[in-house]
């Protein structure tokens, strides 16, 4: 049997596209979320990132390289909290650069946002020209940055409600990791997602087909059932 060389094949090599990660209600939360990182590493060598919430501010740190290589004890000691999203980056849109690197953490209208990424939002190009006429300045060139200029813009007065509108924008397959803090007492709602309206479901809240299972922040939408 005749073979090919490998040359034929330069790009033979996984493209798993990026991996996600998040954890709530554990006191090592960070420290969780890089063990979860580095068995998602697959997934994606260019960059990695942790941000954490102890409910009063969200912090984060990233960088270009493997997990393990990021993340020593000492960094993993500085990311305190009970809530934390990770990620690990293959680029599918977007340079390989630290800018690109997730989570994104902004504070808007809305709070401190975090949000981990992965997939393709398709029409993000055309949202990403429409928001620049209207005078959005972005820094990076990943499609996740649209998202969150998008939330940003919302009228909703709810991250729920702004995160449900701005949702209704996309087109793709993607996956979504979001975290907030809430400082205050639990008791008085969602610590993540405070919305008037939500209500329980097992271990979710939903409302117009927004699903937000809190055990791991899995994000959920349906656009059919919003627009019925």
């Amino acid at each position: 049997m005749n073979h090919a060389p490998l040359e034929q094949f330069p790009d033979d090599k996984f493209h798993e596209e990026c991996g996600v990660f998040a954890i709530y209600g554990h006191p090592e939360a960070s420290n969780l979320t890089y063990l979860g990182l580095y068995a998602l590493q697959h997934r994606g060598q260019e960059s990695a990132g942790i941000a954490t919430s102890d409910n009063r501010e969200i912090r984060c740190f990233k960088s270009m390289g493997h997990v393990a290589d990021i993340f020593t004890p000492e960094r993993i000691a500085s990311l305190p909290g009970d809530l934390a999203i990770g990620h690990t980056r293959y680029s599918t849109a977007g340079d390989t650069v630290l800018l690109n690197a997730q989570p994104f953490l902004v504070a808007c209208n809305k709070g401190q946002i975090a949000v981990a990424h992965n997939g393709n939002i398709t029409n993000a190009g055309e949202l990403r020209r429409e928001l620049e006429r209207e005078g959005s300045i972005f820094q990076a060139s990943s499609d996740t940055e649209v998202i969150l200029h998008l939330v940003a813009r919302s009228r909703e007065r709810t991250l729920a409600g702004a995160l449900r509108e701005a949702l209704l924008q996309l087109e793709g397959a993607f996956s979504l990791v979001f975290s907030r803090p809430w400082p205050g007492n639990r008791s008085e709602g969602s610590p993540r997602f405070p919305a008037p309206g939500l209500r329980r479901v097992g271990n979710a809240r939903r409302k117009d087909g927004l699903r937000l299972r809190i055990g791991n922040l899995r994000f959920r939408f349906d656009q059919r059932r919003v627009r019925q």
